[in-house]
């Protein structure tokens, strides 16, 4: 996933800041997400895992619900 990618998400400010520290600091993904047919899962995790280690505080959201789709 690049940082374009990320375009597509509704991320605050104060993310986008954090984000922006991450990239110049030359953080780059590890993990692609689905590309085509290939199948891999972690991007998320890796950008929280990424944001906490460079000392941003993650929150868990109760009310948040995801609907996962997966193409076959």
């Amino acid at each position: 996933m690049t940082a374009y990618r990320l375009a597509s998400y509704r991320w605050s400010v104060r993310t986008w800041a954090a984000w922006d520290r991450l990239i110049q600091k030359g953080f780059r993904f590890q993990l692609t997400g689905t590309l085509g047919d290939k199948l891999q899962n972690g991007e998320n995790a890796e950008r929280a895992m990424a944001l906490s280690l460079n000392g941003w505080k993650l929150e868990i959201e109760r009310r948040l619900r995801l609907q996962h789709f997966m193409r076959k």
